[in-house]
């Protein structure tokens, strides 16, 4: 698989990208035909969604959604849906030893992307910070508005980016689309998100909590004022 020059361990990190793992120019070629009328993304259907699970990765998308591509070799794998649009979504998987830090790795596709934009320029790559709930456990990503300008149309992409570790892996989960057809696209990367399962457990980073300050023994004294009170019946209901 070809790669994108970079050294040291980051020899191995991206492949070439092409129309399925985003790759711009084409979504240019679609807006020169279109000559800047809406494009055409459909709704994604998630009420008929479609499973996809393989080595270790499980998850939902839409139903008029297409896995095109999951490819893996001995320290990298790569998995890529595309819409019946210009939208997508990515997974990215390393070894853990092998994984660079989020900001890193934004930093580098965002890059790559650039570089694949022919004939035209970017004009702006602004970046927020976001928080999602992935396989149970609430992880911090990027949000990126990607703005470019070409043959005199201007394009912004909404891109966002997470970092999902396990115990041995690390997943970095990238989904894009232009901003006038994130409202067809959105429920499908929230079904993705919402359902997507791997072969490990998620690696919790636990906020260290004080220690509770141990109880005197004895029984409690009640204050002069306190009134006994009598237990709530309801609450004394199991729940069905």
């Amino acid at each position: 698989m070809a790669r994108i020059a970079t050294s040291g361990k980051q020899d191995r990190y991206f492949p070439v990208l092409r129309r399925s793992s985003f790759n711009i120019s084409l979504i240019l070629l679609a807006l020169l035909i279109v000559a800047g009328l809406s494009g055409c993304e459909e709704q994604a259907d998630v009420r008929n969604s479609v499973e996809y699970k393989k080595d270790g990765i499980a998850f939902r998308h839409p139903g008029n959604w297409t896995v095109t591509e999951d490819i893996e070799d001995e320290v990298y794998r790569y998995l890529a849906l595309e819409t019946p649009g210009a939208s997508w979504f990515v997974i990215h998987v390393y070894d853990k030893d092998e994984a660079l830090e989020l900001d890193d790795f934004v930093d580098h596709i965002s890059d790559s992307m650039q570089a694949e934009l022919e004939f035209g320029e970017v004009e702006e790559r602004d970046r927020s910070a976001i928080d999602r709930m992935i396989a149970g456990t609430t992880w911090n990503g990027v949000y990126e508005m990607f703005s470019y300008r070409t043959f005199g149309l201007s394009q912004r992409d909404i891109h966002e980016y997470y970092r999902v570790e396990t115990e041995t892996e690390v997943y970095f989960l990238i989904s894009g689309a232009p901003e006038e057809d994130l409202w067809h696209v959105t429920p499908g990367f929230n079904q993705i998100y919402a359902s997507i399962e791997f072969k490990s457990p998620a690696v919790v980073a636990e906020t260290p909590r004080p220690e509770a300050t141990p109880e005197p023994e004895g029984p409690k004294p009640r204050l002069r004022h306190e009134k006994m009170k009598k237990p709530n019946a309801q609450a004394m209901i199991p729940e069905e």
